[in-house]
């Protein structure tokens, strides 16, 4: 192969890889512990928790509350496992009384991972969460959700030490 098919070939194949999409290559639990934590924020008028508890028996899990001047909007449960190779995610989300906001539960699939990233899209066209995102900067946590209207919601959380 010549100095300039070479050239032309690695250029081609660095093109191909920067235009591929972030591919799902974790699979375990454990490889998210850097979800850990007890984050709260601010969205709007209302409160966010999410409180990711560590991995443990192949499940990574999270308890999230919306809470206003009204009082609490949501309580939502989250369950990451590990699933034939690949990971899972399960949510479902509730009043305060604990009935449910959604029929079901959601199932999403991993599409993607990447340093203190994650990304679940949903795996059997339910209504709700089309794409759900997991980030992590320093002591900032994002989730970032796209709606199955085309929304998107966005909600940066710090890192908080107890109650």
């Amino acid at each position: 192969m010549s100095g300039s098919s070479r050239i032309t070939t690695l250029m081609l194949a660095a093109m191909l890889f920067a235009a591929s999409p972030a591919r799902a290559d974790t699979t375990t639990v454990s490889e998210l512990d850097w979800m850990t934590g007890y984050w709260s924020g601010s969205v709007g008028d209302q409160t966010m928790e999410e409180n990711w508890n560590a991995p443990l028996g192949g499940t990574l899990a999270s308890t999230v509350r919306m809470a206003g001047p009204e009082g609490t909007r949501m309580v939502e449960l989250v369950i990451i496992y590990e699933y034939d190779g690949s990971l899972i995610l399960n949510l479902q989300q509730f009043k305060p009384d604990y009935s449910p906001l959604t029929p079901a539960p959601q199932k999403m699939k991993l599409v993607g991972s990447g340093d203190q990233s994650v990304t679940f899209e949903d795996a059997e066209n339910t209504p709700g969460i089309k794409r759900l995102t997991y980030s992590r900067a320093s002591d900032v946590f994002t989730v970032e959700a796209v709606l199955a209207d085309g929304n998107v919601f966005k909600a940066p959380l710090k890192l908080r030490s107890g109650n």
